[in-house]
């Protein structure tokens, strides 16, 4: 019987040891994740990792302060025309404070990250009495004070921090070692440490110490006989890993120390550390939540102390090994609220899960190619190398067995199947050494190959077996079809499945099962899923037809599986299928609904009816009612990415064993759980216009930013930018690959937009003006969906012409416009008033002046009137005198007769006058001039006609 421990990697341990109540067990797999100068750090020596409010890592190196989002790194460094940058790019320590500001140690002294306004303060011994520039450690105390660590002494803010930072209130008190027992014990600082009765404890370069903050003295402790210098002395590290009891780690061991009664013991004189050649320098120590201890080494990479097994494992660099540590020299650990840990070293940073105890991974350095459960203590597997071995389940142990006589080799080569029977036997059957039957209580065997015999096997490799009672054996076949073993006769009958052609040579069956009623499903690789009645020996076949969708996605299928409701899954090189006895149609569930590959190697059913899948990139489980999924792999502590195929079983306890190429894992369904784990979700980048926008600097004359996009809830932006673009980051380290995103632009869209990691971006163009809020929802590294949705209000600002305000104010100008318009026209109007009044004044007196001189000229018109009137009376008796005198001239005077008329003409016309003037002479009253003016014409026209007369002869 061997030792499971010779099969499993070559650090691991082979005794269980108990000393100092400690258990000494094997190794359990992690995968780590590297990162170095090629991911996009700045640099590779990693000397502290914090993580801050909103759920970013933070790394210090030799060259820059670096902040990790799971998928690239943002680097600050020190930038010589930026006063406000960092002091220095030599990073020794971080520590976060209750506002989320970044408090780095650096060679040149402290300086204060203020991420919301994305500047650095300085902070240094002349402006701040620190005791020297040379900074080796920061730590902010559970009372909010700052303590600095130097190459000179130990240094406390005066006074509590607060959101407001400036040098006059930042100032340090000052505790260096003296002669009495009551300082620190030396100026050299390494570590603060604050345990969980809040009493700090500080690790110089000689000695520990504990700090009384009654009476500000200090308690020295050392771990060698006098106070010199020693590395025992040189503490590196503290953590309290139960009441009273710490562990210290110092440049020359892991001491264990007990406060109480103040004794002291050496925790790396354990074996493990002995086995493990691990001396000297230990470096750093983190105590994660579940009370675990993650132990630095110089030399040795990792120790995990797992304090509810009371069990160390060992992870080291390994060159064989893909995901092993980058480097075996630890400079820092931290394990973040996800449980992940990242480990710091000089070549870099590492990653790895850290709740990976669901999974029992074994790995052989072998490659698993078969499985085949026998009872709950025995199960079988065989190897690509030949090798079968008996497991115990419940003690963890293998037994190795090795078929003698075997010509060619020592083992069998290529085991790719395996079935037990009841009487101590088990046929093998392999890649290319054909079918075997062993008995392994006596150890003898048979063996059966293919030969010129038609009686005989027809091909040597052997892919799958199937038994039908107690007389039959089915045997699926790597190019001869599948073959029926007469197991009393021993006789081999061969079936040919390709009905397109004789050459059965072509039929290379995957895998066969048998139904209730006798029929064989048989699997193959090319010509998809056929149906054998094993009575009539009558065959269907079903084929891929793309233009068909409810036809087998593949014809390369890998495996059968029958689940306890009576249907059919078929695993295949595209996916998994589900086939209906009914309707006789196939349907397909692949990447469609989430898997991350969809090479199905194996399958089981869990009690709670989800099917658990070996793919070629990690473990499945898939829910068949809700067709969900959850993609497992080498992060959550299998084997391997690549299984193999039919390396499989359930055991009757309902643990479940899948094989792959470097060993198996066994693990019981109910005991992998989905994270609950709620990621932060946040926005780490905006764009303009494909540009990346900075907070404080002017894009296109404007400050879009006044402080980090992170810490922006709402976002103002002019209508000429509205093509904006916006990266979103959900924090969760564990397998950030893995997390799904979704967003919305409420106000222009109502759908989700889905995304992948590779995508983690928001773009829209050409947005109108109008408000909009942009959501953002996230899963955690096992794809569950949560509600802790991010919000980011967007406000595209409208033309001025377009806006209320504008016209608001257009209304409000005309109004005023009109208001003044209307005064002025009033005062206008006032002032036209004022001056018609005037001359309305200064006219009427003119018109009384008028109406006086008219009256006046009426009553002389009535005189003349009057006197007119008498001069007609007169004029009448004249004419009549004239007309008696005119007719006794008539008759003497002849000659003047010509004249005479046209006196006579003359006077008629006159009287005319006369009578038309008497007619007229109201109207010609009303107008007094023109009254008088005519009147003049008239009088002058008389004298004139009198003087006419006057000179007539008579």
């Amino acid at each position: 019987m061997t030792n499971i421990f010779s099969y499993i990697n070559g650090s691991m341990l082979i005794v269980l040891l108990f000393l100092n109540t400690k258990l000494i067990s094997q190794e359990h797999p992690l995968y780590f994740k590297s990162y170095s100068i090629e991911e996009g750090l700045s640099q590779n020596t990693i000397y502290s990792i914090i993580q801050d409010k909103k759920g970013f890592i933070w790394l210090a190196t030799q060259n820059g302060l670096n902040r990790f989002n799971g998928y690239t790194f943002k680097v600050w460094n020190h930038d010589i025309e930026n006063p406000n940058s960092l002091i220095s790019g030599f990073i020794n320590s971080l520590a976060v404070d209750r506002f989320n500001n970044i408090w780095i140690a650096t060679i040149t002294g402290i300086n204060c990250f203020v991420q919301e306004k994305n500047y650095f303060r300085y902070f240094n011994k002349n402006k701040n009495k620190l005791s020297n520039n040379y900074v080796k450690f920061v730590f902010i105390d559970s009372k909010n004070y700052l303590w600095a660590g130097t190459q000179n002494g130990l240094n406390r803010t005066k006074k509590q921090l607060t959101i407001s930072l400036n040098d006059s209130t930042l100032q340090f008190i000052q505790f260096t070692t003296d002669s009495t027992n009551k300082s620190i014990s030396n100026n050299n600082i390494n570590c603060i440490y604050e345990d969980e009765n809040n009493c700090l404890w500080i690790g110089t370069q000689n000695g520990l110490n504990k700090y009384n903050s009654e009476t500000k003295e200090f308690e020295q402790y050392f771990f060698t006989k006098n106070n010199t210098y020693h590395k025992e002395n040189d503490i590196n590290s503290i953590v309290q890993l139960k009441e009273n009891i710490f562990w210290i780690a110092t440049k020359q061991g892991l001491f264990e120390l007990n406060s109480f009664n103040k004794k002291v013991s050496r925790v790396s004189d354990l074996d493990i550390f002995k086995n493990q050649r691990i001396t000297g320098n230990f470096t750093t120590l983190f105590k994660e939540s579940k009370g675990n201890v993650w132990i630095g080494t110089q030399n040795t990479g990792i120790i995990l102390y797992n304090s509810k097994k009371n069990s160390f494992s060992v992870y080291k660099k390994d060159m064989l090994k893909k995901h092993s540590l980058n480097s075996n020299y630890i400079t820092s650990i931290y394990v973040d609220r996800s449980s992940t840990v990242f480990i710091g070293s000089r070549l870099g940073l590492n990653t790895s899960k850290t709740n990976t105890d669901h999974f029992e991974t074994f790995n052989l350095l072998k490659d698993v190619t078969s499985i085949a459960g026998q009872s709950k203590d025995s199960v079988w597997i065989g190897t690509f190398s030949g090798n079968l071995e008996l497991f115990n389940p419940e003690k963890n142990t293998f037994k190795y067995f090795n078929i003698p006589g075997y010509s060619g080799a020592k083992t069998i080569m290529s085991i790719y199947s395996l079935l037990p029977d009841s009487k101590n036997q088990i046929w093998i059957g392999s890649l290319k050494s054909g079918l075997f039957l062993y008995n392994y209580k006596n150890k003898r065997y048979k063996h059966f190959m293919h030969s010129k015999n038609k009686n005989s096997i027809s091909a040597n490799g052997i892919f799958s077996l199937a038994k039908q009672g107690d007389s039959i054996l089915w045997i699926g076949t790597w190019g001869g079809g599948v073959d029926k073993l007469n197991l009393k006769t021993g006789i081999f009958k061969n079936f040919c499945l390709n009905k397109n052609t004789n050459d059965k040579n072509k039929v290379l069956v995957s895998n066969i099962m048998l139904d209730d009623d006798n029929n064989l499903w048989i699997a193959t690789w090319g010509n998809g899923l056929i149906k054998l009645n094993t009575n009539t020996f009558r065959t269907i076949q079903f084929k891929n037809n793309p233009t068909n969708r409810n036809s087998i996605s593949s014809n390369y299928v890998l495996v059968i599986y029958f689940d306890n409701s009576g249907n059919i899954w078929l695993g295949t090189a595209s996916g998994l299928n589900k086939f209906n006895l009914k309707t006789q149609e196939f349907s397909y569930f692949g990447k469609n609904i989430g898997f991350k590959n969809e090479f199905i190697n194996s399958i089981e059913e869990d009690s709670r009816h989800n099917l658990w899948l070996s793919t070629n990139r990690g473990i499945v489980k898939f829910n068949i009612t809700k067709e969900t999924v959850v993609n497992f792999d080498v992060r959550d502590g299998l084997q391997n990415y690549e299984f193999n195929s039919r390396a499989n079983t359930k055991l009757a306890d309902g643990k479940i064993i899948f094989g792959g190429i470097s060993g198996f894992n066994m693990f019981y369904p109910d005991s992998i759980r989905q994270s609950t784990f709620k990621p932060n979700i946040v926005i780490s980048k905006l764009q303009l216009f494909y540009k990346d926008v900075v907070p404080g600097k002017k894009y296109l004359n404007n400050f879009i930013l006044k402080k980090n996009i992170e810490d922006t809830d709402t976002l103002i932006l002019n209508y000429k930018n509205n093509v904006i673009g916006i990266e979103f980051t959900a924090l969760d380290y564990t397998k950030p690959d893995m997390i799904k995103y979704a967003f919305r632009l409420k106000g222009f869209e109502e759908n989700w937009n889905q995304t992948t990691y590779k995508n983690r971006f928001a773009r829209y163009t050409n947005l109108s003006s109008g408000n909009y809020i942009l959501q953002i929802k996230a899963t955690n590294a096992d794809g569950v969906w949560n509600n802790n949705i991010k919000e980011l209000v967007i406000i595209i600002e409208a033309p001025i012409w377009l806006t209320v305000k504008f016209w608001v104010i257009i209304v409000l100008v005309l109004i005023l416009s009109g208001i003044i318009i209307y005064k002025i026209r009033t005062n206008m109007l006032i002032k036209q008033k004022k001056l018609l009044e005037n001359l309305v004044k200064i006219r009427t007196e003119e018109i009384e002046n008028k109406n006086s001189e008219l009256k006046e000229k009426y009553e002389e018109i009535l005189t003349q009137e009057e006197e007119i009137r008498e001069q007609a009376a007169e004029l009448q008796n004249l004419s009549d005198q004239l007309r008696e005198h005119n007719e006794s001239l008539s008759k003497t005077v002849k000659k003047r007769t010509f004249e005479l008329e046209r006196a006579l003409e003359k006077a008629e016309n006159a009287q005319k006058m006369v009578s038309s003037f008497l007619a007229n002479l109201s109207h010609e009253i009303r107008t007094p001039m023109n009254a008088i003016m005519g009147f003049a014409q008239i009088i002058g026209n008389v004298e004139l006609n009198e003087k006419k007369e006057m000179n007539t002869p008579q």
